[in-house]
């Protein structure tokens, strides 16, 4: 009788210790999760400001111009479902507010599914808690396609056609009690092109037309948050800096 119940202890100890493991590393998105990319605002005064809300306009695609720029990093929504837990008559470590540290990256190729990017990416965000049923969320910007996988992607000058990227992101972090947690792993389609977010107006491509140079004066507003990603530039903004800018100037 003593040796079974020894045996029925020892399990319920076994399992109670595995039950305190668990917390230690929440991966579920119901806790800890990627909501969205956020699209970029209409740039005020050379300023763009993203609002971390569910309600803010957001992509289903990205696209990055590889005559523009090296490297990819959208705004992404981070949302967090923890609830506070806190008793504020004894003070402790609240396990409810989570402080991003990092994103883990993979970019794929889809057409050999070959892997581009694998890579621990530092990040820096703090999420309150959730209020009740409502999550609690931070805009938060990550770099995704690094140097290699954009020369990769990149197509040649002249091409009318993008190449897509299958960009995977798991954001993770710690609570101020000490808790692990991690997203789920998010998958953000990217098409990378050649010069497609330059804009030219009517005359600017013609053989030795001088717009983009700027011997005409510029009426154009276009202008982009991050130079080469999601929106158009005119011309004359990134003249000299690629020769996809250039037209037909000379």
């Amino acid at each position: 009788m003593n040796r079974i119940w020894g045996h029925t202890l020892s399990t319920a100890i076994v399992a109670l210790a595995a039950g305190s493991a668990i917390p230690a590393c929440a991966h579920n998105n119901g806790s800890l999760f990627v909501h969205g990319v956020l699209a970029p605002p209409v740039p005020a005064g050379g300023v763009c400001t993203y609002t971390a809300s569910p309600t803010s306009p957001e992509l289903s695609r990205g696209s990055v111009d590889g005559a523009l720029t090296s490297s990819y990093s959208p705004e992404f929504l981070v949302g967090s479902a923890l609830v506070a837990q806190g008793n504020p008559t004894t003070p402790q470590a609240e396990t409810s507010t989570i402080n991003i540290q990092g994103v883990d990256v993979r970019v794929v190729d889809p057409i050999d599914n070959s892997e581009w990017m694998n890579a621990d990416v530092l990040a820096a965000g703090t999420i309150e808690p959730a209020s009740g049923a409502t999550p609690s969320y931070v805009a938060m910007a990550a770099l995704v396609i690094d140097a290699k996988a954009m020369a990769h992607f990149t197509p040649p000058p002249g091409s009318l056609v993008a190449n897509l990227a299958e960009v995977y992101v798991k954001f993770y972090g710690t609570t101020l009690g000490g808790d692990y947690i991690e997203s789920g792993e998010y998958l953000f389609p990217v098409d990378v092109c050649y010069g497609c977010k330059v804009s030219f107006p009517p005359g600017a491509t013609v053989k030795g037309s001088k717009y983009c140079a700027g011997s005409v004066p510029s009426t154009s507003t276009e202008e982009a948050c991050v130079l080469g990603q999601e929106q158009a530039v005119d011309c004359q903004k990134c003249y000299g800096s690629s020769p996809a800018c250039n037209g037909g100037s000379i």
